[in-house]
């Protein structure tokens, strides 16, 4: 399960970043156990708020081994940074 997420992107030759926990308060009917699902959802929540930004990068801390997960936007979809290169190759 999820438990934190960091998003960012970059604006005007800056970084930027937002984050947030993640629980089942927060996020109702989302699984959270999902990564997409959980980045779909924080961003939907931004945008209720207001925040236009085009994020294109996640990072997802795990409760359960305090471990990071990196997800980009990549071809109009969140994938594992670690499948970037992979993908590319099967385009060649």
């Amino acid at each position: 399960m999820y438990v934190y997420y960091i998003l960012r992107a970059t604006k005007s030759g800056e970084v930027i970043e937002t984050e947030g926990d993640i629980d089942e308060e927060t996020f109702p009917g989302v699984d959270l156990t999902e990564a997409t699902d959980v980045i779909t959802a924080a961003q939907e929540q931004l945008r209720a708020n207001g925040d236009t930004t085009e994020w294109e990068e996640c990072d997802l801390t795990t409760s359960y081994s305090d471990r990071e997960d990196t997800y980009v936007y990549f071809q109009g979809r969140w994938i594992r940074r670690s499948e970037v290169a992979y993908k590319q190759l099967q385009k060649n």
